[in-house]
């Protein structure tokens, strides 16, 4: 009879491959790897791993996920915190920058906000004409359908925030906007910190809400 050999726990296998080809900056391979062993035994540490390993092959939008389902996790520490930035304004997605600074621990969240803020201008410099282009269709949303107008908000995160804010206030009070879109306007403002006074067109009435900001939420 054969020697019966024991095979490697797949997980354990692909955990130390694509950490190999992580530090090895063979992102691809990382990736795959990567990625197998999460669908094995999902957790942090193996995504942590995954969204360094996306955003080494430029595709921050893949680790977004990851972020998301591990925020506290990444949030917990300084090096956590900092990756979530590389990713978020790599997209970029300014909105959901904003959103989770409310979230940075107290002493590193004037660094991240003068990130942000550097990042945007940047941005602004270079994609002027974009930017502002995008921002003229978002401040008009009632000319277009409602299906549409759902799929025009995906593009919010891509405006800075003072351009964001001057495009969601002018659909708040607009008949032509649907309901949920205005609500989403809404929460996008409240993300961003926006602490003005706005006038909001509710179903089927209309007045004044003071933007703030829960904490605990």
């Amino acid at each position: 009879m054969g020697k019966v050999v024991t095979m490697p726990n797949n997980s354990s296998r692909h955990l130390i491959l694509g950490t190999r080809a992580l530090h090895s900056e063979n992102y691809a391979s990382a990736v795959a790897h990567l990625e197998k062993a999460f669908k094995e035994a999902p957790d942090f540490e193996v995504a942590k791993l995954l969204v360094a390993a996306e955003n080494g092959l430029k595709q921050p939008q893949e680790a977004v996920a990851y972020l998301s389902e591990y925020m506290e996790d990444f949030l917990s520490s300084e090096i956590g915190t900092t990756t979530i930035y590389d990713t978020l304004l790599a997209l970029p997605d300014y909105r959901f920058a904003w959103a989770v600074l409310h979230h940075v621990a107290p002493t590193q969240k004037a660094e991240i906000q003068t990130r942000i803020e550097t990042a945007e201008a940047k941005d602004l410099a270079a994609h002027a004409d974009e930017i502002n282009d995008l921002a003229k269709q978002l401040r008009h949303l009632g000319g277009f359908s409602a299906h549409e107008q759902e799929s025009m908000l995906q593009s919010l995160g891509r405006l800075p925030k003072a351009q964001l804010m001057a495009s969601a206030a002018t659909n708040l009070v607009d008949p032509d906007v649907h309901p949920a879109v205005r609500i989403s306007l809404l929460d996008a403002l409240t993300a961003v910190g926006d602490d003005r006074e706005v006038q909001v067109l509710g179903y089927q009435t209309q007045g004044t809400v003071f933007q703030t900001f829960c904490q605990g939420c």
